[in-house]
């Protein structure tokens, strides 16, 4: 891996907080939020899998399933969920969410998120 810095103005940037509700028998599931329509499926088997994600965060699949994502630039957002082995190998995509707005030092809440709501990726 290469190291990188990234500069950010935090009054610029907002989050996205959220629960995910289907983590039974899915110990690591992760979501990773991407700038609106960037995801490429292809970063899923490449030797940097999500390497294009702003960020990230491990869901807390011990009881609530709450995720944060902060950070990011004002802008809309793709959170796509996937579940991972202990080694941190892509076992499942589970699909995305789309369009989630952002705006400068607010988080945006959402409420419950099922596999249901999400969309697949081919």
């Amino acid at each position: 891996l290469k190291p990188f810095i990234s500069l950010l103005q935090t009054r610029s940037c907002g989050a996205i907080e959220g629960y995910f509700r289907d983590f039974a028998n899915k110990p690591r599931v992760t979501v990773f939020a991407y700038k609106a329509g960037t995801f490429n499926a292809s970063e899923i088997t490449s030797d940097i899998p999500f390497f294009n994600a702003e960020t990230s965060d491990r869901i807390r699949t011990d009881v609530t399933g709450k995720f944060f994502t902060a950070f990011l630039p004002e802008g809309n957002y793709d959170l796509i969920f996937v579940d991972l082995l202990s080694n941190g190998e892509v076992n499942e995509v589970l699909g995305k969410l789309e369009n989630i707005s952002v705006t400068a030092l607010e988080t945006n809440q959402i409420q419950s998120v099922f596999t249901a709501d999400l969309v697949p990726i081919n």
